[in-house]
């Protein structure tokens, strides 16, 4: 996604080890390992005239490929453990997930891949009903996103509706609902 001009520096910086700090008069030497990702097709880009041949050849010294969530279902259970263990504690939580819940997961398409997989983990662990997450809180949660993502909702919709979530959630606690928000309660009054 970068333009040709600093697509020339990058390659010029690759190649020479050196930087000029702004402000310097001189370049300085570094010694650092690159590492580039991309969803694009680059040599398609290469093709198309749009990414410079020889910064590519330069990138790309060790490919990996790492496919989409859908093609590793077996991730997902580790994923999704890692994920609700992560949010429990973070947000002082002990929710649990069922059986049910976790098959429900699994069967998902995941478009989003993991940062979608993460974002739902983070959203069932506040509002899990009871502390549970099982297949009917996954589907319920699964439908909502789906409804957002087609729907002209604005942000400000998706907050207030976010925060009357967490807030039915911790029983109209305040404090408790300020602090799995990650804002302050005087915000959360406002």
């Amino acid at each position: 996604d970068i333009d040709l001009g600093f697509q020339l520096k990058l390659l010029r910086f690759l190649q020479e080890r050196e930087i000029r700090p702004v402000g310097a008069a001189r370049a300085k030497k570094v010694d650092v390992r690159v590492l580039a990702a991309t969803n694009r097709d680059v040599q398609k880009m290469v093709d198309d005239g749009k990414f410079r041949e020889d910064l590519w050849y330069r990138l790309n010294v060790v490919r990996l490929h790492v496919p989409p969530l859908c093609e590793r279902a077996a991730d997902i259970p580790l994923l999704v453990h890692h994920f609700l263990k992560r949010y429990n504690q973070r947000y002082s939580l002990n929710t649990k997930l069922i059986d049910s819940g976790l098959k429900a997961l699994e069967e998902y398409s995941w478009p989003g891949n993991i940062r979608q997989l993460q974002h739902m983990m983070e959203r069932l662990a506040i509002l899990a009903a009871g502390g549970r997450i099982d297949a009917a809180a996954v589907r319920h949660a699964i439908e909502q996103m789906d409804s957002r993502e087609s729907s002209s909702e604005t942000l400000a919709d998706t907050e207030a509706d976010q925060i009357r979530r967490v807030l039915a959630a911790t029983n109209g606690n305040k404090s408790r609902a300020a602090k799995i928000l990650g804002i302050e309660r005087k915000t959360l009054y406002r």
